[in-house]
């Protein structure tokens, strides 16, 4: 047991940008290695990207016409959970996403749909009508090398990153 008297308690200060205590607890918990620059960069580049996403102003006033996103193979498997598909404008989970009924009916007729062959050419329709209003722009796709030490094992293989399973032998 130490037998020096229990340091005093830091008040902690705001962050300098937004003078809020929160953010700064938030910074300092991300914080590595005492370098408090490195996480201010991350959380105001964070913060800057959230605000412009969400402007609607034209492009010469700050605003954003389009974004680039990388996806997981299972979130974009079906038209029904693939967001750059999502045609329901003001309502779509993304800001700024198109408005399209009938990118919207085709999607809803996919959902209901039973037969595998019926819901193959709807999924093609919806595909075909996504690329003629743009909802999105694919421009390629890359694979995510990994390594491992010789002693893991239990690795799932698959279209993303899965971590249960794994045993260190």
């Amino acid at each position: 047991m130490s037998r020096r008297r229990r340091p005093e308690k830091r008040e902690i200060l705001p962050d300098p940008k937004f003078g809020d205590v929160t953010l700064s607890k938030f910074m300092n918990n991300i914080m590595l290695d005492g370098k408090k620059s490195v996480a201010e960069g991350i959380v105001y580049g964070a913060l800057e990207t959230i605000e412009t996403r969400a402007k609607k102003d034209p492009l010469d006033k700050g605003g954003w016409s389009l974004i680039f996103a990388a996806w997981d193979s299972p979130d974009i498997w079906n038209p029904i959970n693939n967001a750059a598909l999502d045609a329901r404008g003001e309502k779509s989970a993304g800001v700024g996403w198109p408005t399209d009924e009938k990118l919207e009916a085709l999607r809803a007729q996919f959902l209901r749909e039973t037969d595998d062959a019926r819901k193959k050419k709807l999924a093609e329709a919806i595909q075909a009508r996504a690329f003629e209003i743009g909802t999105h722009a694919p421009i390629g796709e890359y694979r995510q090398p990994g390594a491992m030490a010789k002693n893991i094992s239990g690795i799932v293989v698959g279209p993303g990153n899965f971590y249960w399973n794994v045993r260190k032998n």
